[in-house]
């Protein structure tokens, strides 16, 4: 974060839109595609909290917890409280 000038409140405030990207590429579009049909525009934050709560599902949660043991996801919060 440093070396790159990113504030870490910027990580933190959209860490799950990120996630979901990366672990299921396919979801993450079916939101993109749903938020254009309901808003007509996208905004980042509503995203990232329709990401942030796809990731909860058991099989992505789990899969996201491996990879951040992996080290292939950056390690913020990984307790589930941050993900309600």
């Amino acid at each position: 974060m440093r070396r790159f000038g990113i504030a870490r409140n910027t990580l933190r405030d959209y860490i799950g839109l990120c996630e979901l990207k990366i672990v299921d590429p396919k979801r993450y579009e079916r939101i993109l595609a749903t938020e254009r049909e309901k808003t007509g525009k996208i905004s980042a934050k509503s995203i990232e909290r329709r990401c942030r709560a796809a990731v909860t599902v058991k099989e992505l949660k789990t899969c996201v917890n491996e990879l951040k043991e992996e080290k292939q996801l950056l390690p913020f919060y990984p307790n589930d409280e941050f993900y309600c």
